[in-house]
């Protein structure tokens, strides 16, 4: 049976598909005799929709977030809202396969294409330095295959497979056109900076069915991740300068700009500045763009919970 995807759920529709389990909680009843009731949010490639088990809760054993299930349900709509009623909610039946490209986004763009935009990238550098270092790192399949597979976020900008990749060099095409729009800005180390500014998010994250964060992810931050991960890099290379070491450490740890958005220092660089600002474009633009495209072509006005604002996409329509 072909799978069912959230998109495409509509009030009063039967369910008997597989989603992934993003979020699960047992809930009580406002009678406590009546024991718990399950409140899930489940998920597939195409989006998220919340459900409720209000008979049976307490069978459900052996599953937790990140895995999934096979679910039987009717759509419901409440306040406006599609929600699940679910009527029955299992594990995936051993030996059971999914096509797990039904339940993970994936960067538009595509693999090839995200290769080859990094590949040019990398052939940006002429700084000896700089080149050794990003050339080896790269080179190694691993970290390879990771950068351009890992997401960029849990939600918010860039949340898919690929995201990583296609956020970063979006970044790096912003920050080289500031270099070249002020020429007191290192062009070589803020470029190198773009491309491992957010390297930390490859351990941060974990994705199989869902994307969510790691044990690491939790206590220690991408930020924090992603300067250790340097400082390692750096001691393969035994010549490498100390002041650009520091500088890119500078950058990395100062891209969110600001104490209370997560980075220990603020930029005190123009390079780690231009940086800051390449970096809150791309996810910011991000943003509008995702908050747009998921919007019908009849509403001209969408919220971004995100950033806290209605956005008009009113022109869209006497434009094209």
């Amino acid at each position: 049976m072909a799978k069912q995807m959230v998109a495409d759920l509509q009030p009063g529709q039967q369910v008997d598909s597989c989603f992934a389990v993003i979020q699960m909680q047992f809930q009580p009843y406002k009678d406590p005799a009546k024991g718990h009731f399950l409140s899930v949010l489940l998920g597939d490639s195409t989006g998220e929709i919340s459900g409720k088990l209000w008979h049976g809760a307490s069978l459900i054993q052996g599953i937790a977030s990140g895995d999934v299930v096979k679910v039987t349900a009717k759509v419901e709509e409440y306040r406006g809202t599609k929600q699940l009623n679910i009527s029955q909610l299992a594990a995936l039946p051993d030996g059971e396969l999914v096509d797990l490209a039904d339940f993970l986004p994936t960067c538009s763009k595509g693999r090839k294409a995200l290769e080859q935009e990094l590949k040019e990238a990398l052939g940006r550098f002429t700084d000896p330095a700089l080149k050794s270092l990003l050339t080896t790192w790269f080179s190694r399949p691993d970290f390879w295959n990771e950068y351009l597979l890992a997401p960029g976020a849990k939600r918010v900008h860039h949340a898919y497979l690929g995201g990583l990749a296609e956020h970063s060099l979006e970044v790096f095409q912003l920050s080289s056109t500031m270099a070249k729009l002020f020429p007191a800005v290192n062009e070589q180390l803020v470029l190198a900076g773009a491309l491992i500014h957010d390297v930390g998010k490859m351990q941060e994250y974990q994705y199989k069915y869902t994307i969510d964060l790691t044990d690491q992810g939790k206590l220690l931050g991408h930020i924090v991740l992603g300067y250790q991960m340097l400082q390692r890099e750096i001691a393969c290379h035994g010549d490498f300068p100390e002041e650009y070491a520091e500088h890119l450490g500078h950058m990395i740890l100062s891209h969110h700009g600001e104490m209370q958005y997560g980075s220990p220092v603020e930029p005190q660089t123009i390079e780690a500045a231009v940086l800051h600002q390449a970096d809150l474009a791309s996810s910011q633009i991000k943003q509008y763009a995702q908050t747009i495209e998921s919007g019908a072509e009849t509403e001209r006005w969408l919220y971004n919970k995100t950033l806290g604002r209605n956005l008009y996409r009113g022109f869209l329509k006497e434009i094209s």
